[in-house]
């Protein structure tokens, strides 16, 4: 695996003055080595702060690829209109040479090895079909997807760099459907990438979107659960993978 990235700067992310952008100093936050072509990102704010390395730490031992943990000391999360937002500022957080980056929710844990990552433009797991009808009532645009992805695990190459920039400007839409950022990300990976390449429902299973337990089960994402329960269960799985 390559080594981990120099941790040495740690800037925060600003408002342009003058403006309604955001930005991140300096633009490469870690310095990766050159033969680090994939990334993993993960984000943790408030209760999940503490959690978001541990899970980080899972992923890179089943994917095999360094991990960066998006934190409040790199990241200041109060600009933004909610944390998970800040998916919308990946590419900021990697340098030039990174082609590939995998996000992983911080209440998504990485059980066993992932095997090959896709290569395509940007690749994720459908989500259930009743969140899909629901954010077509919430957001018209939603209508142009063909289908409609879970954005808590995705793998993106340097092509999808525009759809990301793009969509720091969806931050200030005034309708942003029940899934906070994930339904814009859908529309603007459909309208600049022609939409996603599905991946099997065993790396983003979402139990309480689909009971039925899948055959390849890679990653246990505990989306939708009342956080009195989550964040227990979260770190149960992570002390049974022996990362307690």
């Amino acid at each position: 695996m390559p080594a981990a990235p120099s941790l040495s700067r740690r800037p925060r992310c600003r408002l342009v003055p003058g403006t309604l952008a955001y930005a991140v100093e300096p633009k490469a936050l870690h310095v990766f080595p050159a033969e680090t072509s994939t990334v993993i990102l993960t984000a943790g704010f408030g209760v999940f702060e503490a959690i978001a390395p541990r899970v980080a730490v899972m992923a890179s031992r089943f994917m095999g690829w360094p991990v960066y943990s998006i934190l409040p000391w790199h990241f200041d999360f109060s600009v933004l209109p909610h944390p998970a937002w800040v998916k919308a500022f990946i590419w900021d957080f990697v340098p030039e040479h990174v082609e590939r980056l995998v996000w992983v929710d911080a209440d998504a844990v990485c059980i066993r090895p992932f095997g090959t990552l896709p290569g395509a433009a940007f690749s994720a797991v459908e989500d259930c079909d009743s969140t899909f009808k629901g954010e077509r009532k919430k957001l018209t645009p939603v209508n142009e997807c063909d289908r409609y992805f879970n954005s808590g695990l995705f793998v993106c190459t340097r092509q999808s760099r525009p759809v990301f920039d793009e969509l720091k400007d969806m931050m200030f839409e005034r309708e942003h459907g029940g899934c906070l950022e994930q339904s814009w990300l859908n529309i603007l990976v459909q309208r600049r990438l022609g939409g996603f390449d599905p991946m099997p429902r065993g790396c983003n299973w979402i139990p309480v979107c689909s009971p039925d337990k899948p055959g390849r089960l890679r990653v246990i994402h505990l989306a939708g659960w009342d956080m009195r329960y989550r964040i227990p269960a979260i770190h149960a799985l992570l002390e049974s993978l022996s990362i307690g």
